[in-house]
């Protein structure tokens, strides 16, 4: 019996400063993974300092076979996810939630490590924004509703943002494709 508890204390005192470095890696990423901010403005769960300490990020790949990381609060309930889609070993996808449902995503679809397509979902609407130069600002809507270009040309008179106002006019190729009459 002593020898199995001596052996048990010297496991321990091999294996705590691994589990303290594994924490404290653990501890890191978290605090990275939350300090990932949606690039547009969007209404989703920020936990609080004290929220934070109960929060935990996993692997993704034992789950749903895609490498990335997954951090959820204290219930279970999704905060954040960041996926490699593509394998190449950089993120290409940032997913954002509100108790529990995905309400916002992030894609790095052109693969330049920079994220070019912001889309709405679930509650948050049913936007789908292209940022062809990259430089945060959506240049056009892929998929807009009617409801949503009205509070986009709100928000473009509100702020006096002409690209804003502009990036949900028709195009002179829509408008072709609508076919209208000239004086129309």
């Amino acid at each position: 019996m002593r020898s199995a508890v001596f052996f048990a204390i010297g496991f321990l005192v091999v294996l705590a400063p691994t589990l303290v470095v594994a924490q404290d890696k653990t501890k890191d990423q978290l605090k990275t993974a939350l300090s990932i901010k949606p690039i547009q403005s969007v209404d989703i769960d920020v936990p609080t300092a004290d929220e934070i300490a109960n929060c935990k990020i996993e692997r993704t790949i034992e789950t749903i076979d895609i490498p990335g990381w997954l951090v959820v609060d204290e219930s279970g309930r999704k905060l954040r996810q960041f996926l490699d889609v593509d394998g190449d070993k950089k993120l290409d996808v940032w997913q954002f939630f509100k108790n529990g449902v995905e309400v916002y995503r992030e894609l790095d679809s052109n693969k330049d490590d920079k994220r070019d397509q912001f889309r709405w979902l679930g509650t948050a609407g049913t936007r789908w924004g292209i940022d062809e130069d990259q430089n945060g600002s959506i240049d056009r809507w892929k998929q807009i509703s009617a409801e949503e270009v009205a509070g986009e040309v709100f928000l473009a008179i509100r702020e006096r943002d002409t690209n804003r106002f502009r990036a949900v006019l028709l195009t002179d190729a829509e408008l072709k494709k609508l076919g209208l009459r000239a004086e129309l």
